[in-house]
């Protein structure tokens, strides 16, 4: 029932009649609509594409059409409200009426929804009520293909009255909902019993919804238009880019005319001529032209659209401007999302702000927390906004690429925007974590182990590579000081321990049979503590162990010895 009549955009009217396109400039330059359109005192930052008839190019549809049954072609016939025999050809006339006949196979006699939309003379035509009361409800959409701020609706009708009761609606998700632009009635009674009480109301919201009764009259009997403004008389009229409201209110990606009752004569009322084809055949909806006023959704950050993809060309993208991307500008570009996205007013561009990653990423994202904490710094070196890098390159991490990845340092020799700014720690012994101080590249050592390359003990540790910590002041188990030298009382048992109790750190040193923290537990397969049996086989390996042991910890006893008595540290 419909297709794409022809690529479409910004541009002169094709196809609009003269007069009609008076009409369409009057609409344009009326009001706030001259002001988004050109007028740059009132734009401000912001920046507009222009208006255009979304119209041309674009998708329509009709759930009935005179001499169409679904795919099958069937002749209707049909008479004008308007005329009789001095009117027309007087082989057309029947009792009185002048009447012709709607048929889809016969080109001169084909009204198709298409002819609505192709600038011609040709209009669509609905199926008389005389084939089914039941198309008093047809329906008319236009598929945008796109979200557009809609300004205006021109609707031209052709051989019969204007609707006497319909509703212009709008949907914003490609035709999945709709929701009421604007009802029309004949009498405020039927406002508020078909619509409800409020749509009488004078506007007081920019997204008001409201009844008009000034379209609905019988005449004129044909030819009649209908102009409706979204825009103009309401609150944000003056200050498009500073009411969202206005601004979502005026958005649709399809549009919808819901005709639910002819206009009439009132002549079905009498007796039985309800059903009387002679009367009924005369009802049916038909329209010239449908003109929409609209432009792309910018989000005041472009002032063209035009048609960039090949493959599609009935599809416009904003050429965007103040850093933003998207089909509308509805985003920052990548690597500018230092703060966030808004559109642009009339005293503010909103610029997307580049993010700060020293040249070692070119994406990022905004983090409201972040900027609450002041933890990002911008381009300026101010700590504003909140962009976070993303994939930082050049063994870079952190908010801004700002430092570099464990394993790695900040070479005094390269600025910190620089490829090079991070070089390889050479930190690969067993007594570093592998990381290593910013600038110098010293090694950061584990416990114990100093030295750019962690290659000595650390002061207060004895003995590289073991590194133990040294006791220069040995206590017993009372706090008592002893002398250098002297062996530490540990508390181990003396049953479970050796000799010498416990090593330099107070760990007790269990014999082979012993183990817990103070050597007072039996071993696993030894039994009966305090003896601590075993098998021969245990009993054989604990000598052995035993001696082992005793004479590792005869030797660390004597160094430490020594150390103390000739204070050597």
């Amino acid at each position: 029932h419909g297709r794409r009549a022809r690529p479409r955009g910004p541009g002169p009217a094709r196809g609009v009649p003269p007069g009609r396109l008076v009409l369409l400039l009057l609409l344009l330059n009326t009001g706030h609509l001259s002001g988004v359109s050109s007028a740059q005192e009132l734009n401000g930052f912001s920046l507009h594409p222009p208006y255009f008839n979304l119209a041309e190019g674009t998708r329509i549809t009709a759930s009935a059409t005179c001499g169409e049954d679904g795919a099958r072609s069937v002749t209707d016939l049909y008479c004008k409200l308007v005329g009789g025999p001095v009117s027309g050809d007087p082989s057309q006339t029947i009792q009185g009426q002048y009447c012709d006949v709607c048929s889809q196979n016969n080109g001169d006699r084909a009204h198709p929804i298409t002819n609505a939309i192709d600038g011609t003379e040709r209009w669509w035509q609905s199926p008389p009520l005389s084939r089914s009361t039941e198309f008093n409800q047809v329906n008319v959409t236009l598929d945008l293909g796109q979200l557009f701020h809609v300004a205006y609706v021109l609707i031209k009708f052709a051989n019969s009255p204007r609707p006497d009761l319909w509703v212009l609606e709008r949907s914003v998700d490609f035709g999945e909902t709709y929701r009421p632009w604007q009802f029309f009635a004949s009498s405020k009674r039927d406002c508020i019993e078909r619509f409800g009480q409020q749509t009488i109301e004078r506007i007081h919201h920019d997204d008001d919804v409201i009844c008009t009764t000034e379209y609905s009259r019988i005449v004129p009997l044909e030819n009649g238009e209908v102009v409706v403004s979204l825009v103009n008389g309401r609150p944000g009229a003056m200050n498009f880019s500073y009411s969202p409201v206005l601004r979502d209110f005026t958005k649709a990606t399809n549009i919808r005319l819901r005709f639910l009752r002819t206009n009439t004569l009132l002549g079905h009322l009498m007796g039985k001529a309800l059903r009387d084809p002679t009367v009924t055949r005369r009802y049916y909806y038909s329209i010239k032209d449908i003109s929409i006023g609209g432009r792309c959704v910018c989000n005041g950050h472009a002032e063209a659209c035009n048609a960039k993809d090949p493959n599609d060309p009935y599809k416009l993208q904003c050429d965007c401007q103040h850093n933003t991307c998207g089909l509308s500008c509805d985003q920052c570009c990548p690597g500018y999302s230092q703060s966030p996205w808004k559109p642009a007013t009339t005293y503010n561009a909103n610029e997307c702000e580049q993010c700060n990653c020293h040249r070692h990423s070119f994406d990022c994202y905004y983090d409201p927390e972040v900027e609450q904490r002041r933890v990002s710094l911008n381009v300026n070196g101010q700590l504003q906004g909140g962009g976070v890098c993303l994939n930082c390159q050049h063994h870079t991490t952190g908010v801004n690429c700002e430092r570099c990845i464990p394993t790695y340092y900040r070479s005094p020799d390269h600025p910190i925007d620089s490829p090079l700014a991070c070089s390889r720690c050479a930190c690969e012994s067993e007594f570093t974590d592998g990381t290593c101080e910013d600038l110098t590249g010293r090694c950061l050592c584990k416990p114990g182990y100093s030295g750019e390359r962690c290659d000595n003990c650390a002061d207060g540790f004895l003995n590289f590579p073991e590194c133990y910590r040294e006791y220069p002041y040995p206590s017993n188990n009372n706090g008592e000081a002893k002398p250098a030298g002297e062996i530490i009382m540990c508390g181990c048992s003396a049953v479970g321990s050796l000799p010498a109790g416990c090593d330099v750190t107070g760990h007790c040193l269990c014999r082979p049979e012993f183990t817990g923290p103070r050597c007072d537990q039996c071993r696993s397969g030894f039994h009966s503590y305090p003896n601590c049996q075993g098998t021969h086989t245990h009993a054989r390996t604990r000598t052995h162990s035993h001696t082992r042991v005793e004479t590792r910890t005869r030797k660390q006893l004597l160094t430490r010895c020594f150390s103390a008595l000739l204070n050597v540290p």
